[in-house]
């Protein structure tokens, strides 16, 4: 599973620079028909930023022409909250290029509460399955508490825990990033026989402006 908790898109302010900023190569900045809406009230809501047509243009030639061109969706940040296993983190890792994750620890969270099914993406796994893996995890977590909890390179029955993890094990991120690099995970991914991709890729298509990165 991957599961969305919250996340923050570029602001009006920032599409509204970025975009101006995209067209500096050819000073083209009267051509700009994009523009930032600001409501009566600026205090209860947040100003809406309106992609102009010629903007939206240009932007899409720029992107679909590369990364070198495209260079304006490196500065278009975004902040994703989430949780998902680490059989799809391990991939997800892959995009790391100006990206920053911060993750909740196996190290330091491990075994302080007894192992349930909560804590691992087990959707398609046999329950018979989940209770034996449950069983075997819950002992060994017993083993580590009655060896004292020692974690330091002879602990073994902390070693047996750790080694004896799936990789289902769910992780809480909080990464950040930028629509470059979404474009880059979107177009890799989206068909990925992981369904976590998929659903990923799906939640980026709502993005605002999300055909910059789709397209």
């Amino acid at each position: 599973m991957i599961t969305i908790h919250r996340y923050d898109p570029p602001s009006a302010y920032t599409w509204d620079i970025v975009i101006q900023g995209m067209r500096n190569s050819w000073e083209s900045w009267n051509k700009s028909d994009s523009y930032t809406e600001y409501p009566y009230n600026i205090i209860e809501y947040e100003p809406v930023f309106m992609f102009g047509n010629a903007d939206k243009e240009l932007a899409a030639r720029l992107t679909k022409a590369g990364t070198d061109h495209g260079k304006y969706l490196r500065q278009l940040p975004i902040v994703i909250e989430f949780t998902a296993p680490e059989y799809f983190l391990k991939e997800f890792d892959t995009y790391k290029i100006s990206t920053t994750v911060n993750r909740t620890s196996m190290m330091h969270t491990l075994g302080k509460e007894p192992f349930n099914a909560s804590m691992f993406s087990w959707e398609n796994l046999p329950e018979y399955v989940q209770a034996d893996l449950l069983h075997m995890l819950n002992d060994l977590r017993l083993e580590w508490i009655d060896a004292g909890r020692r974690k330091g390179p002879q602990a073994d029955a902390w070693r047996a825990l750790i080694q004896a993890v799936p990789q289902s094990w769910n992780y809480r991120s909080v990464w950040s990033g930028n629509y470059q690099n979404l474009r880059h995970m979107y177009h890799a991914r989206k068909a990925h026989r992981l369904k976590e991709w998929r659903d990923f890729c799906s939640w980026v298509e709502a993005l605002p402006y999300a055909e910059l990165i789709t397209a």
